[in-house]
């Protein structure tokens, strides 16, 4: 008899994990996935009217877990829709002390940065700071390993690009355990990168070549890849399947919807947000992870207003503004762009910077948008486009008080319920590349 199999959420990490199953087990399952949105793909979401703009996720590292996203791509034979980023993506900027500066790509521009002195320091502290085995906030790990200097600079505006957070509440082993575990095996963060880089499998020739570009993303947008995903499983897919209770009895889920429509499964999938999770579990002593919310905000131009050229800028903390990044889409993946002379940038605002800037009218968005544009990137044209949305509750955020809870929690599933796994970007990491590793590993661990 065939094992059900019941996916929550069609998400990447939904979609890829149907995928996965289909791969290996071929006619032996049958997968259901149920998605409460009307669309799949969760927050990768592109749109291409007059420039095309992406709402969620723009790109892929190839490194580490992007490998899995390669060898995914590979499967379901897009390789010739991906695209490389220009050469002008080396070039990043952080927007510190009023002044959009360049972060430094070579020994000269490290000597000729404000930053010179702590970061030729930075190896040295590093070499010669305490191993700590305990967690710690991300702040205080790259104080002691990095100097003080740094920490509210660089790593401020690492987590400032990835969780849109705050680098003094969010714990180190849960947002780069990589970083952690160097510490922890080598000492000594320089020595461990050098010594642990990686030997990956064997990979395919596609792989390969593609894996010594940084990045990567499709020339048609990210939602290619969910595009084709949704297209290989859709046999698969319900969608307006909003759930409202998962029960187990007897070694089986048991899982109702809105339109009271009842499913049993032999094993469920759970890729959805800790929140939803825990609402339909019944779960009141476990308080919901917290998500930041972000408003992205895309402006489109038709003609070059760009002043210099680069991946785009971050935001430091100290600037007090609740602008967080700016990313130059069109000269990151001219690929992509519908004119020859278009300007297309990305504005994300809000995070926990600002946690209530959802809340401002379109309005009064539009007027920040218009005089950060003139204040950070000295663009004083009037966008041709200029479109606003607010995505809500979309980064976990692995803040170091609540992580012990969320280890329980962890636990409990793991020994309450060998028939409910859990997936998703609270679970396996925030990027689109985390996910879908994470999806492959279980499906690998699966057995019937």
């Amino acid at each position: 008899m065939k094992k059900k199999i019941i996916i929550l959420g069609a998400g990447i990490s939904g979609l890829a994990t149907c995928w996965f199953l289909k791969q290996k087990f071929q006619d032996q399952v049958e997968i259901l996935v149920l998605e409460k949105n009307s669309q799949t793909g969760g927050l990768i979401k592109t749109t291409s009217e007059t420039f095309l703009f992406e709402w969620g996720p723009r790109s892929c590292r190839t490194k580490g877990s992007g490998l899995y996203t390669l060898h995914l791509i590979e499967q379901l034979q897009l390789q010739d829709q991906l695209i490389k980023p220009s050469i002008n993506a080396k070039q990043r900027y952080l927007f510190w002390k009023g002044k959009l500066r360049q972060i430094p790509n070579s020994f000269l521009n490290l000597l000729k940065s404000p930053w010179a002195y702590p970061l030729l320091l930075a190896p040295i502290k590093d070499l010669f700071a305490k191993r700590k085995l305990d967690d710690e906030t991300i702040d205080a790990f790259a104080r002691r390993r990095f100097g003080n200097s740094l920490a509210p600079i660089f790593m401020d505006a690492l987590v400032t690009g990835i969780y849109a957070g705050n680098c003094r509440s969010l714990s180190i082993e849960s947002c780069f355990p990589n970083l952690k575990n160097l510490e922890k095996k080598y000492g000594s963060i320089i020595i461990g990168a050098i010594k642990n880089r990686q030997n990956d499998h064997i990979v395919s020739p596609f792989v390969k070549e593609w894996s010594k570009q940084p990045l990567f993303s499709f020339r048609k947008g990210m939602e290619t890849l969910t595009k084709s995903l949704e297209e290989k499983c859709r046999e698969n897919i319900k969608v307006d399947a909003s759930i409202v209770s998962l029960n187990f009895d007897k070694q089986k889920g048991h899982i109702q919807t809105e339109t009271k429509d009842a499913y049993i499964a032999d094993l469920v999938i759970s890729t959805i947000p800790d929140f939803q999770l825990k609402q339909i579990l019944g779960y009141s002593q476990f308080t919901p992870d917290h998500y930041t919310s972000v408003v992205v905000v895309c402006v489109g131009f038709l003609k070059p207003v760009l002043q210099k050229k680069g991946f785009g800028c971050i935001i430091t903390t100290c600037e007090q503004i609740p602008l967080l990044g700016i990313v130059w889409d069109s000269d990151v993946f001219p690929e992509q762009n519908n004119y020859n002379d278009e300007t297309r940038l990305t504005f994300m605002l809000g995070g926990e910077r600002d946690v209530s800037y959802g809340n401002k009218t379109d309005e009064e968005i539009q007027k920040d948008v218009i005089h950060y544009l003139n204040i950070i990137l000295s663009i004083k044209e009037k966008p041709t486009s200029l479109i606003i949305r607010r995505i809500n509750r979309c980064i976990p955020q692995f803040k170091i008080e609540k992580k012990k809870q969320k280890e329980q929690f962890i636990h409990m599933v793991s020994k309450s319920y060998n028939n409910l796994k859990l997936l998703g970007s609270n679970y396996c990491g925030v990027s689109v590349n985390d996910c879908i590793k994470g999806a492959f590993d279980l499906v690998e661990q699966l057995s019937f």
